[in-house]
């Protein structure tokens, strides 16, 4: 199938072509710099990532779909991290789609004549603030081996597939479209050639999408397609109904539709799924929601959970039709709890028994009059997915914001899928040794977990520990000398101060009564405030709201419960949104609030504010006096989006960094730039970035100001020439959204903070001395120090291992050395490589590849006696004490083709004091 990856390929690139063609200031990202990049990114491919978690819990599963004819092969399409397969019935699942530019995925589809013919839609259906768009369809033909991008790049979001049952060639496509614009490439589009061409054959209007397709089961030309009106308008309101809200039927594949209304509510109508029984077709559900969120009209109408609900409209429910939708009862006034849901099955083996994913599972037995909470036991909350195998409905797939969980009894228990799709919103390191990595995770709170262990089996479950028990993480911050503190934002500005050693938190958010204190408005939150911790007092923390305020603890006591005190120490540096907003739908609006926050580590005193409608703003003397910058930056669409990251430099003190999101203005384009002199001036330094993958973070090589890292929708990027060029740093990382960056500057780590494949650590001690190396025919790279540890064997090794395959393990780097070099062209020989002790006495040679590149070789710490000794008769890790070198300062030689380059490293031993103490259990 390599024609068909090169046919995605040439695919991928005219889709980038048109969002730069598409709107003002095309060709600005793409085409800036026309000539070949110096840095060629499979150079890159020698620096691996690794995955470290955590697992449980897991991200979202939009979508799960079986296989009939091998029941235990289930395909999960997860909202920002791909598609994953299982083949045992969850047992293992391993991702199939790592390589396509599609991460957000909608809808996967397996023919049901050929299990090999696979369809995915991208892009999740949802309309969260959190949402990432999709990229068009793709099709595989070899079982999710390799894939084909077959177009409808513009669509967004994709909610349902739907394939001829004889002819896999024949698909049909429900599009919800964009989220946060009008587009007319939305509704039901058909492909009667395998995806070469589409024709839309239903189309409502431009902020009207299909959301559901069902299709009979006795006659694949009889089609049940729901349309939803919504739109957000921006980050923070939402449109969710209208009249473009409805029912369609079609009994010509899809030609003509009829809308269906008889017996349905006349209100405005929202979200509506589908469902068709298997044994009478002619009877359809309809889950319908209709009005928006807002008071209630008249007595309120309880959800599934008993809670009132806050739509205007009273007259959704239920609804069931036995005549195939020429009219319809409803059967019930329950409602779902938001959008964020409203899906149901019908048990494909009893019409009777109906199936609601809500925040909770809730079960209907008797064609949904009544309805009882299904068991939930050790599942987590917000289910989006759910299979029933057609050959034995006990066998029931469940998925949601927590992953996907299997039984084999109808729901009675559950097993949960080992599934690494952690969406992470922020990360951060500490100095611990192994240090830790701290993260604001999307639903499920924050996290900390090692970046390594000194145990043979990597890092588990069990390394991770949850350190704020619900809502969205967000920022979160290690104390710079006491790392059993830390520092964490949940969504909408709630913080704390946390003491790992007694679980004492203490709330910091300032309250609108401490906003009224200090003469200020009614205090803004954006979804993902911005918190920093200030660089020269730990004890003292930043926040933003459309303020910044410095929060300070005045007193810790015994328990490690804090005094916080809060104060505002700039003035309103949004747009100051206290005027009325538009019509919902009509116009952009954001928060009105600050995004993001930095201070310059040259100069303590320059603090640094973006705001996520578009301003930028510098203080020089420590918050005392602002000054907006934002006003010099280039002229473009960037000037009313997110400021969604702004990184100072090492290197100057007026010299930033300034990455600009605006997918939430419905625009892809990634926007970055640089200023030198605090603001006064910018240069773009956008270049020759994809032009679809908006811009969320960006980071400064800690050794080198001309390296740089930025997180993007469409992955990872670097540039070693100050962000003249960028090349995609691809390598082992999954495509998907990099959302957040941290950078671990004892150990020359990048922590990739992934929004939907969890967490990634790469060595990025190369990184800075690339550019000089890439000057010369060969380069040795001087290596980082080494930790001399013990190996621990807490699961056992060999005949001994525990846990089997259901038990998530992340590999730990390599034991001893790396040492890195690089040759501008083969050598014709092997390179040969010495390690000498202090004393100059050659205890290791090595050899490694003499072909051209970057090439790595592991100095397992031990040396040419111990490996030709026999093993001693102690345990495992004794055995490995007694083989390794003593720490000290070690001598590495490289010569290959006649030249010969040194280097020093340094074996260090392992430090008691330095490794985390607590752990709050």
């Amino acid at each position: 199938m390599a024609s068909a990856r090169s046919r995605s390929l040439v695919l991928l690139t005219l889709g980038l072509a048109w969002w730069v063609a598409a709107g003002s200031g095309a060709g600005r990202a793409s085409l800036a710099a026309q000539d070949a990049p110096p840095l060629d990114p499979t150079l890159l491919d020698a620096l691996p990532f690794r995955l470290i978690g955590p697992n449980s819990p897991s991200g979202r599963v939009w979508q799960v779909v079986g296989v009939p004819s091998q029941p235990n092969t289930v395909y999960l399409c997860t909202c920002q991290g791909g598609v994953w397969r299982t083949t045992n019935y969850g047992a293992t699942i391993e991702p199939i789609f790592d390589e396509e530019n599609g991460a957000s995925c909608g809808a996967v589809a397996v023919a049901p004549s050929d299990a090999d013919h696979i369809w995915v839609g991208t892009g999740e259906p949802a309309q969260r603030q959190s949402n990432a768009p999709g990229y068009g369809v793709f099709k595989s033909t070899d079982g999710g081996e390799t894939w084909e991008h077959l177009g409808l790049e513009r669509t967004e979001q994709i909610a349902d597939v739907v394939i001829h049952p004889r002819d896999p060639e024949t698909v049909w496509v429900a599009a919800l479209g964009h989220l946060w614009g009008r587009n007319p490439e939305r509704g039901v589009f058909k492909t009667t050639d395998g995806g070469r061409t589409w024709r839309k054959v239903l189309y409502v209007d431009d902020m009207s999408g299909a959301v559901d397709l069902e299709m009979d089961p006795r006659d694949p030309d009889v089609l049940y397609a729901s349309t939803w009106q919504r739109m957000r308008s921006g980050g923070a309101e939402a449109r969710e109904a209208g009249p473009g809200s409805g029912i369609y039927k079609s009994v010509d594949g899809g030609e003509h539709w009829t809308r269906l209304t008889e017996g349905l509510p006349d209100e405005p109508l929202s979200k509506i799924t589908l469902g068709i029984s298997q044994q009478r077709p002619d009877l359809v559900y309809a889950f319908v929601m209709s009005g928006e969120i807002g008071a209630p009209a008249g007595a309120p109408m309880e959800d599934f959970s008993g809670r009132p609900t806050r739509r205007t409209s009273r007259a959704g429910g239920m609804f069931r039709s036995d005549d195939g939708g020429a009219t319809w009862r409803r059967v019930s006034p329950k409602l779902p709890s938001r959008t964020y849901y409203t899906k149901f099955s019908v048990d494909p083996n009893d019409d009777q028994r109906l199936w609601v994913r809500d925040l909770l599972l809730w079960r209907s037995d008797d064609g949904g009059r009544t309805w009882v909470r299904h068991n939930m036991q050790h599942v987590h909350d917000d289910l989006h997915g759910l299979w029933i195998d057609p050959g034995d409905s006990d066998r029931i797939v469940l998925a949601g914001d927590g992953g996907v969980d299997f039984s084999v009894d109808g729901g009675a228990s559950w097993v949960q899928g080992v599934l690494p799709l952690a969406q992470f919103y922020e990360v951060a390191t500490d100095d611990m040794e192994p240090y830790w990595v701290y993260g604001g995770m999307q639903d499920t709170g924050s996290w900390i977990g090692p970046s390594r262990t000194y145990d043979n089996e990597g890092i588990t479950d069990y390394d991770w520990i949850k350190v704020r028990w619900v809502g969205d993480g967000m920022a979160i911050q290690p104390h710079p000398t006491d790392p059993n503190v830390m520092y964490m934002v949940e969504n909408n500005g709630n913080t704390s101060r946390l003491d790992l050693r007694t679980w004492a938190r203490t709330e910091l958010q300032p309250s609108q009564q401490r906003a009224r204190e200090l003469a200020l408005a009614p205090l803004r939150w954006d979804w993902s405030p911005p918190m920093i911790v200030d660089l020269d007092d730990p004890e003292v923390i930043y926040l933003g709201s459309q303020y910044v305020f410095r929060c300070r603890m005045l007193s810790v006591d015994s328990d490690g419960y804090a005094d916080p005190r809060c104060d505002a120490i700039s003035p309103d540096l949004s747009r100051q949104q206290d005027r009325p907003f538009p019509e919902i739908g009509e116009g952009y609006h954001s928060y009105g609030a600050l995004f993001s926050l930095a201070q310059s580590p040259v100069d303590h005193r320059v603090l640094w504010a973006g705001s996520d409608d578009g301003l930028v703003h510098v203080s020089r003397d420590s918050g005392r006096t602002w000054t907006r910058v934002g006003t010099s930056l280039p002229p473009g669409d960037h000037s009313e989006g997110f400021v969604s990251k702004i990184e100072p430099s090492r290197a100057a003190a007026g010299t930033a960094y300034v990455a600009f999101d605006l997918h939430y203005r419905d625009d892809p384009r990634p926007y970055l730039f640089k200023t030198s002199d605090f603001g006064r001036t910018w240069t773009d330094i956008t270049s020759d970035l994809p032009a679809w993958g908006s811009t969320y973070v960006v980071r400064e090589d800690p050794t080198n100001p001309r390296v740089l890292y930025v997180g993007t929708e469409s992955g990872l990027f670097v540039s070693i020439d100050a962000g003249s060029h960028w090349v995609r740093w691809k390598g082992n990382l999954p495509h998907t959204g990099v959302r957040s960056l941290a950078i671990q500057r004892r150990d020359l780590d990048l922590v990739v903070g992934t929004f939907g494949r969890a967490i990634w650590v790469v060595d990025v001690s190369v990184l800075g001395q690339l550019e000089e190396a890439l000057g010369r025919p060969a380069f040795l790279f001087q290596p980082e120090p080494a930790v001399a540890h013990n190996i621990r064997y807490t699961y056992g090794s060999g005949v001994e291992e525990v846990n089997g395959d259901l038990f998530f393990r992340a590999e730990n780097p390599p034991y001893g050395v790396v040492v890195t070099y690089y040759l501008a062209e083969d050598a014709g020989e092997a390179a040969r490589l010495t390690i000498s002790d202090p004393s100059g006495r050659v205890v290791r040679s090595l050899t490694g590849p003499g072909s051209a590149g970057l090439q790595r070789v592991q100095w397992d710490l031990e040396t040419d006696q111990a490996k030709a000794a026999a093993t001693g008769g102690g345990t495992a890790s004794e055995n490995q004490r007694a083989r390794r070198v003593a720490p000290g300062t070690y001598r590495i030689t490289l010569e290959v083709a006649g030249t010969s380059l040194t280097r020093s490293v340094e074996v260090v031993a392992e430090r008691a004091e330095r490794a985390r103490r607590v752990w709050p259990r």
